[in-house]
């Protein structure tokens, strides 16, 4: 398994309970993420 190269800044925000949510910069990112 391999990760991709992010085009853009990715943040991951850490939550409560165990949760995380990710801000991506790029919308090629997020897509990327989505599909794999």
């Amino acid at each position: 398994m391999a990760i991709w190269k992010p085009i853009a800044q990715i943040k991951l925000v850490d939550l409560e309970n165990e949760y995380y949510m990710i801000k991506f910069k790029a919308m090629e990112d997020y897509t990327k993420a989505l599909s794999e």
